[in-house]
């Protein structure tokens, strides 16, 4: 029996119980309010706690419907071992505006603010109350989408040279049962972009998976089928929950890739030329942009064999100078 409360937020959960309720609030010049959403499974055994995190960016709404069914549908307290923290939607802000950033003065990617500032600017704040959470957790399934992946979706694993974190990242990533892609952390930061919560948490002990799913603005039955499968089966693995590993439907790759983002130099309108999940050859052109006048202007060539994994183009299929197009994966 867990016999300490388990407080956060405005909650405080029982052994054995469900609990709904609010991280903080976010005030508006109206003096209007704004919560994150805040949701706690509180199992009956001593075990680890696991924080599911969603919408973190506003169109990524896949894992509102993931985090509904596996805690109002599979999960019971009475049988669950550990506690389950989830966030259903993290930035509420831009999930009311289904945008990318923060659409309220500092117009930032949440995913690149942590471990965030409760005094610094709305993004900031925002990252800091999330990692108040993440700083209690043992384990994190950060849950994104984008809008053309490979199959119904699939797991990133960022090793951050910590064998004994890396390792358990690895494990959990196998859980969840869809393709793995390996994105070193290198790449990241030589690009200028500041690390992401996956990062930040397990460079501070905690092992972190990012899952995208197919679920950008809009969301299907399968791709949450695929969601709840993956969160379920980590639960397993980590003995939160009895049962054996389901397999996972639609495409799924049995090797690990090594992810790498393809961006454009001109401007225009993308053609997709291969379907995700389709493997491709050094030299093959992933994608070509037209400009407004209807000219060819880049034909985007694969730079090595491997698979293609996603168009996670951004707002649409009209695209600029830098803008990410395609990400590719090589098999490890």
């Amino acid at each position: 029996m867990q016999k300490s409360f388990l407080e956060i937020g405005d909650i405080k959960a029982a052994s054995g119980t469900k609990c709904f309720g609010s991280l903080g609030a976010i005030e508006l010049a109206d003096g209007s309010t704004v919560k994150i959403p805040l949701m706690v499974v509180r199992g009956v055994k001593e075990g680890p706690t696991l924080l599911l995190i969603s919408a973190i960016h506003g169109p990524e709404i896949i894992g509102v419907e993931i985090i509904r069914r596996v805690l109002r549908e599979e999960i019971d307290p009475k049988t669950l071992t550990g506690s389950i923290i989830a966030l259903p939607v993290a930035n509420p802000l831009a999930f009311q505006q289904s945008s990318y950033v923060t659409p309220y003065y500092d117009f930032y990617d949440l995913n690149r603010a942590f471990p965030g500032d409760l005094q610094g600017t709305t993004t900031a704040r925002l990252a800091g109350l999330i990692w108040s959470v993440v700083s209690k957790s043992d384990y994190v399934i950060d849950i994104h989408a984008v809008p053309n992946p490979l199959g119904y979706g699939f797991t990133v694993v960022r090793p951050i040279g910590k064998v004994r974190i890396d390792d358990k990242a690895l494990n959990l990533a196998k859980a969840f049962g869809l393709t793995i892609t390996i994105s070193k952390q290198p790449r990241i930061e030589e690009s200028g972009r500041l690390p992401g919560l996956q990062i930040v948490a397990s460079r501070s002990g905690i092992p972190s998976i990012l899952v995208e799913m197919n679920g950008w603005r809009s969301w299907s039955k399968e791709a949450a089928d695929a969601g709840v499968i993956g969160v379920l089966n980590v639960m397993k693995y980590l003995k939160m929950i009895r049962g054996t590993l389901q397999k996972q439907q639609g495409v799924v790759l049995p090797r690990s890739l090594q992810t790498q983002m393809l961006f454009a130099n001109k401007g225009g309108l993308i053609h997709t030329e291969i379907s995700p999940g389709a493997s491709i050859k050094a030299g093959d052109v992933v994608a070509r942009i037209f400009n407004v006048y209807g000219e060819l202007v880049e034909n985007i060539k694969t730079p090595r064999d491997g698979y293609l994994c996603a168009y996670p183009y951004m707002e649409n299929q009209a695209v600029a100078t830098g803008d990410y197009v395609a990400l590719i994966g090589e098999e490890i």
